[in-house]
């Protein structure tokens, strides 16, 4: 747009159900991918490039479907390398075996944070009301842990 100072990237892909089997493969996906703080896209449009200050990702799971989406403001100039750089670290999670302390720190965050999230009575309501609206069964409130570490 003209007299833009920087553009506004968003990518996304569509994704399996929060009830699909594979649910929490996609979710340790996300945090890799830009959901943690220390995660590619940080490392890589951020540290090494320099294109964006708070690039990241989110999963956005349904009880028929979602998406995965990245997200990165940038300057003009770098626009196509941005989005470059983010379709690249798309494919590398579905192409290339992730370094295990890599994983294990994707873990330890996302059960960390699972647990803090769910330390209150409130906390455990806000969980289980989101399973229900995602079609999720309340027993995935116990087996979190043990499907994110497993």
């Amino acid at each position: 747009r003209p007299g833009s100072i920087q553009s506004e990237i968003r990518v996304g892909r569509a994704v399996v159900p929060a009830t699909h089997p594979d649910y929490y493969s996609l979710l340790m996906a996300n945090t890799l991918l830009g959901g943690s703080g220390s995660d590619r896209l940080y490392l890589n449009i951020r540290e090494d490039k320099g294109y964006t200050y708070t690039p990241a990702s989110s999963l956005v799971p349904y009880e028929r479907g979602g998406t995965i989406e990245a997200e990165a403001a940038v300057r003009n100039e770098v626009t196509a390398a941005a989005v470059m750089e983010i379709l690249y670290e798309f494919d590398r999670l579905g192409t290339t075996v992730t370094p295990e302390d890599e994983l294990d720190r994707a873990k330890r965050f996302q059960t960390g944070i699972y647990l803090l999230r769910n330390e209150t009575c409130s906390g455990v309501a806000n969980t289980l009301s989101t399973y229900w609206i995602r079609g999720q069964d309340a027993t995935a409130l116990t087996q979190f842990v043990s499907r994110v570490t497993g």
